[in-house]
């Protein structure tokens, strides 16, 4: 009986003790971490909508987003003369300054403006998606019209008739060059193909002289039919930018064979 006393009174005891530790704590509700994601950077400049023009502002956002973000432009802009691309783009700000103002649609172009500096892009352009301005000063009209854009357009026609486009989506179809009307008598329209075969073409050798109105005489080194010709070209204004009204080569007495 002693035995069984002390071990119901040491019970007691143990029960006493516990009852005095303190109680854990309640957690509580389970909380939720909430994450805020940081912008990597102000969003890029909005090309400004164009009156007439509804596809204009996209396909031009489409260039300004990579021209801000510091990607190279000339195989993105393969319509447009590489050196032309290079001078054109050298100030990115005033670029987009442009574009985010205020812009007019005419029969054959879109046009934005600041006041400075002017941006046009052609409606081909704008139909491909992907559209690089022509830019300069607000007071040059001529913006799309220089030798080196003459050059080009020869360039690229040529280009095709090797096989070589500049890009695989440059076709007469979507990105016309030659002109659709004009006074030449034999216009390149009625002959699309007027040499058996083209071979490769040195646009460093070309050169672009004015030849009567707004008309510029361009000659090009190329491989034409087997032997290295200067290639003649009348370039125009046309509803596209610059178009070509008569393709031939100079004579066969510059003629050297091809290596």
């Amino acid at each position: 009986m002693a035995a069984g006393g002390a071990a119901i009174g040491l019970t007691a005891a143990i029960l006493a003790a516990c009852s005095v530790l303190p109680a854990t704590p309640d957690p509580g509700p389970a909380t939720t971490e909430t994450v805020t994601e940081t912008s990597s950077g102000p969003p890029p400049p909005t090309v400004r909508e164009v009156v007439g023009a509804p596809a204009a502002a996209a396909a031009v956002q489409r260039f300004v987003d990579d021209l801000v973000a510091g990607r190279e432009s000339t195989q993105r802009c393969w319509a447009v003369a590489p050196v032309r691309v290079r001078q054109m783009y050298a100030d990115p700000d005033a670029v987009v300054s442009a574009l985010t103002d205020a812009g007019v649609a005419a029969p054959t172009e879109v046009t934005w403006s600041d006041g400075s500096t002017r941006a046009t892009v052609t409606y081909p352009q704008i139909a491909s998606g992907y559209a690089c301005p022509y830019v300069g000063a607000s007071d040059d009209p001529n913006v799309l019209y220089t030798a080196a854009d003459a050059i080009h357009v020869v360039t690229r026609y040529l280009g095709r008739l090797a096989g070589r486009p500049v890009d695989p989506a440059d076709v007469e179809s979507s990105q016309p060059l030659v002109c659709e009307t004009g006074p030449s008598p034999t216009p390149l329209r009625d002959n699309p193909s007027p040499f058996d075969s083209v071979g490769l073409v040195d646009p460093t050798g070309a050169a672009a002289l004015p030849s009567f109105g707004d008309d510029v005489r361009v000659t090009i080194p190329a491989e034409i039919d087997g032997l290295w010709r200067d290639v003649t070209a009348l370039v125009r204004i046309g509803g596209n930018g610059y178009c070509l009204e008569e393709l031939a080569t100079a004579g066969s007495a510059a003629a050297t064979p091809a290596p």
